[in-house]
């Protein structure tokens, strides 16, 4: 049996893929601050979108460009990855 969490898991799970389809596309790379901005957090909080973008990167083949820092307020001064194909 499906829980609604885990539809709604599921479901956003879609939803951080395809933007990450969409958003390879740039030249400059993106972040994970980038997805976040157009999909929301995880239902199961932040802790899983390390998992995300590692399943992200492998399926799309993206690579890390470099980093820079984050424009989250949370995660003032804190390094992101740049993801770029």
């Amino acid at each position: 049996m499906v829980t609604k969490k885990q539809t709604k898991i599921d479901a956003y799970r879609k939803n951080f893929y395809s933007t990450i389809a969409r958003l390879k596309t740039r030249k400059a790379g993106f972040t994970v601050d980038d997805v976040v901005a157009k999909v929301g957090n995880p239902p199961q909080g932040r802790v899983a979108l390390g998992g995300l973008m590692n399943g992200a990167a492998l399926s799309n083949e993206l690579s890390v460009k470099g980093y820079v820092p984050s424009r989250t307020t949370s995660r003032k001064d804190a390094l992101v990855a740049v993801w770029s194909k």
